[in-house]
């Protein structure tokens, strides 16, 4: 039920998933990961192929459907698309940490952290408004010592007037 319930929920059209499903046939890694997953993985790691030794720790939580590879939720991207998913990945240019939090949501491959690393380090639009997402630091208060002895409120600014929330 699970199973049905990932492949199913995937945020992906048809032709996408007909494009995974043949990318995945075509990866010899995942092939062997594939095979692995169906038949069962040997006791020790020495005994797996080097193709799918990064499988390996976590091998529990890999499963096989419609000729997909998974992760727990996580759809196991194929060599040939990691590049594609990378550049999907930066579309809004959201920033390192946001972007490898959303990108483990519904995707995984061994080094996919570094690769988006890597990418965003090297992207001049993500560069360039870099210090313009920094956050406030947080300010600190001393604890009051009754209720309603100190109260907030939100404050913030949209197309040229202040607002304070309720």
């Amino acid at each position: 039920m699970h199973v049905a319930m990932v492949t199913e929920s995937l945020n992906i059209t048809e032709k996408q998933i007909e494009r995974f499903q043949n990318e995945t046939i075509k990866d010899h890694a995942l092939q062997d990961v594939i095979k692995l997953v169906r038949t069962g993985w040997p006791e020790h790691r020495n005994a797996v192929p080097d193709s799918a030794k990064p499988y390996f720790t976590f091998k529990e939580n890999l499963y096989e459907a419609n000729g997909l590879l998974f992760k727990k939720n996580s759809l196991v991207v194929p060599t040939s698309l990691r590049a594609e998913m990378l550049k999907r990945i930066n579309f809004n240019h959201m920033g390192i940490e946001k972007c490898k939090l959303r990108a483990r949501e519904s995707l995984y491959w061994p080094g996919m952290s570094n690769g988006i690393e890597n990418l965003l380090s090297n992207c001049e639009a993500c560069a360039k408004f870099h210090r313009l997402n920094r956050k406030d630091p947080m300010i600190l208060r001393e604890v009051p010592e009754a209720p309603w002895q100190v109260v907030g409120s939100d404050l913030f600014y949209l197309d040229r007037k202040d607002y304070m929330s309720k």
